[in-house]
C-alpha cells in the first residue's frame, strides 16, 4: 500500500519533522508498505509563501494524495491550527481514500469535520501504523 502522511509543520523545527517522517517511513516499510511523501526540509525552508509557490505545493500534495491508498493525518497537537492537514484530509475523503486521524489529547476528535472525514481515529502514531 502507498501511505501519505501529513502533520503540521509550522512552528516545528525541521529536525523534529524529519525524524518523525523517518520513523513513519521505517515503520510502514517494515509492514511492506511505502511512504509516498517523505519530508524534504529544503523545499519548506527555501520556498517563500507566495501564490505561485502555494499552487506548486498544494498541487503536489493533492497529486500524492491521489496516488495513495491511505492518508494518515496527525492532528495530535493541542491548540494548533491544522489548515493544510484538514485540507488534505478533505481531499482524501472526496477521492474515496481511507483516512486515519491521530488526535492524541488534542480534542480534535470532537469536531464534526474530523469525525465526518475520518474512517478511523486513533490516539497515537503507533496505533495508526498498527492499523495498516
Amino acid at each position: 500500500m502507498k501511505i501519505y502522511y501529513c502533520r503540521a509543520m509550522d512552528g516545528i523545527d525541521n529536525n523534529t519533522i524529519s525524524q518523525e517522517y523517518t520513523y513513519v517511513r521505517v515503520q510502514i516499510n517494515a509492514k511492506g508498505h511505502c511512504l509516498i511523501n517523505d519530508f524534504n526540509a529544503d523545499s519548506y525552508e527555501t520556498l517563500a509563501i507566495t501564490e505561485e509557490n502555494s499552487k506548486k505545493v498544494v498541487h503536489g500534495n493533492i497529486s500524492d494524495i491521489a496516488k495513495s491508498d491511505i492518508v494518515i493525518v496527525n492532528l495530535s497537537m493541542p491548540n494548533h491550527s491544522y489548515i493544510g492537514c484538514v485540507g488534505e484530509m478533505i481531499y482524501a475523503k472526496q477521492m474515496g481514500i481511507r483516512v486515519i486521524v491521530i488526535v492524541g489529547e488534542s480534542g480534535n476528535d470532537k469536531h464534526f469535520w474530523t469525525l465526518y472525514h475520518s474512517d478511523c481515529i486513533t490516539n497515537s502514531l503507533d496505533e495508526a501504523i498498527a492499523l495498516l
